[in-house]
């Protein structure tokens, strides 16, 4: 069984609700990442901002980018998965809520990401490695 534990990404943005979308644009480019993950102070995700939020909700609105903040255009609240689900059930509830992305907790503390490519990425790998073992099983006879 693959659990979400195993194939997350751990490396998460994630910032407070206060910093603004100009700030946060830089961070996301700098990183290289499609999303920021919105934290308390305590760590727990309570929003998700994503590339696409940022272009539906901000510049074809023509709102100020430099007052507008996390909090202003985050999708809450947030759907969050455990790090002890297996890939077969995070791919159902991404498929059923419609999303691309989803934070990874542990005791509802912010740990990880799983993205629609990981889970792609992850499939591709079990595949493979099944049609080895079907291929290396047939070949036996």
């Amino acid at each position: 069984m693959v659990y979400i534990k195993d194939i997350m990404s751990k490396d998460v943005l994630a910032l407070p609700k206060s910093i603004s979308i100009l700030e946060t644009a830089k961070l996301m480019t700098k990183r290289k990442v499609s999303c920021v993950v919105v934290i308390s102070k305590d760590n727990i995700p309570i929003g998700i901002v994503t590339e696409r939020d940022i272009t539906r909700k901000l510049v074809a609105k023509s709102k100020i980018y430099t007052k507008t903040t996390l909090n202003d255009l985050m999708t809450k609240p947030i759907k969050t998965i455990s790090d002890e689900v297996d890939f077969f059930k995070a791919s159902l509830i991404m498929k059923k809520n419609k999303i691309r992305r989803l934070p990874v907790v542990h005791n509802k503390k912010l740990i990880g990401i799983i993205t629609q490519t990981d889970l792609l990425y992850s499939a591709t790998k079990f595949i493979k490695k099944i049609s080895k073992e079907l291929s290396e099983t047939v070949n036996k006879f």
